[in-house]
């Protein structure tokens, strides 16, 4: 009789409690195996989008509806990467929509993305008109981000929706990250609360940081927070050893009463914003 049959018989509680332990570590190894293969499915499906602007092959857009104090409304694009998740980023263009578009257009003179501006406001609308159903009045050119200001939403388009962004706090904004890619912090889920005023559950949607300090750029240009507060934050809070060592609220060089003040008007500055799922204006 082996040692494992003789235990079942002759010990029957220390062997019921060994096959439970032994079901409950297999049953985490298989959690765990199914966690790691959702990650590395989400970090291989977003890599491309992610290489597309760190890259520079993507210029970003970055619709502004309309702006509060301390808050806008942005258009977001909705990207579909299987199963039922959602990658939320700024609408983007490359090379070839610009060609097709000009091709189709009044606008026959060559471009790409870093000549795009020569073309003027009316052809960056017709662009922006036919791919997204936006234009703006107001456009400034970044290199590979455009800003648009007041937008004018033309119809309803399924891969796109209009956000609040919440005012910034440098205490929530670096923390709690979810996934990584080449170091890169990625947000998922309810933790988009802390950016976004969004009704309902995100379980199965994600955020890249770069989009967040897309959005803080345009702030700090529009003189809703200070540029060097931005970019000490950005330098010293992001950094993965104060996420995984708590030290992030250990740091006391943060103006609490801005802060508060910054928040104080947020319910008001929500009703200042449009707030139907796709309005135009």
């Amino acid at each position: 009789m082996s040692d494992k049959n003789r235990e079942r018989k002759c010990n029957k509680e220390k062997y019921k409690k060994k096959q439970k332990k032994k079901k409950k570590i297999q049953q985490e190894r298989r959690v765990r195996a199914i966690s790691r293969d959702l990650r590395n499915y989400v970090r291989s499906s977003i890599k491309p989008y992610y290489d597309a602007f760190r890259n520079l092959t993507d210029k970003h857009l970055l619709f502004v509806i309309k702006d509060t104090e301390n808050m806008e409304r942005i258009l977001f694009q909705k990207n579909k990467i299987g199963r039922g998740i959602t990658l939320l980023s700024l609408p983007s263009i490359d090379d070839n929509m610009i060609e097709e578009y000009l091709q189709n257009s009044r606008f026959q003179k060559k471009s790409n993305r870093f000549q795009l501006a020569t073309l003027g406001n009316e052809a960056i609308n017709g662009l922006t008109s036919f791919y997204f159903g936006v234009s703006s009045d107001e456009i400034t050119d970044l290199s590979n981000l455009i800003i648009f200001r007041n937008c004018k939403l033309i119809g309803h388009r399924d891969n796109l929706i209009p956000l609040n962004v919440r005012p910034y706090n440098l205490n929530t904004w670096y923390c709690n990250d979810t996934t990584t890619l080449h170091g890169y912090r990625i947000y998922k889920g309810n933790k988009l609360k802390t950016f976004f005023r969004i009704d309902g559950e995100l379980g199965k949607t994600y955020v890249f940081h770069d989009t967040l300090m897309e959005i803080l750029l345009y702030r700090s240009l529009r003189g809703k927070i200070r540029i060097q507060d931005l970019l000490s934050d950005s330098a010293e809070l992001s950094r993965r050893q104060f996420l995984s060592m708590g030290g992030l609220y250990q740091i006391i060089a943060t103006n609490e009463d801005e802060i508060q003040e910054r928040f104080a008007h947020e319910w008001q500055e929500n009703i200042m914003l449009p707030q139907a799922a796709y309005e135009q204006t």
